[in-house]
């Protein structure tokens, strides 16, 4: 069974004599922070843009009303975890 994560990603660039040590000359790294579980019903709205708070299950709406306008912005997405 699949768990659906809503999570925040985010990107660090490197520009510095750290990054010219680890080879990451000027360049970024991928950063991304789980914010908390959801429903598979609340990952299936979110992917197909419809926001509307009622329409999430009711263990969701709290979770995804603190992060809504993220969520509008792009910044937060939903990710998922295989066989947990």
């Amino acid at each position: 069974m699949k768990a659906y994560l809503l999570r925040r990603r985010s990107y660090l660039e490197f520009q510095s004599e750290v990054s010219r040590v680890l080879d990451h000359f000027e360049g970024n790294a991928l950063v991304e922070e789980v914010i908390g579980e959801i429903s598979p019903e609340a990952a299936r709205l979110i992917e197909r843009g419809i926001l509307e708070l009622e329409k999430f299950p009711e263990a969701d709406r709290r979770l995804v009303g603190s992060h809504l306008e993220e969520i509008k912005m792009g910044k937060v997405t939903v990710g998922w975890l295989p066989d947990v």
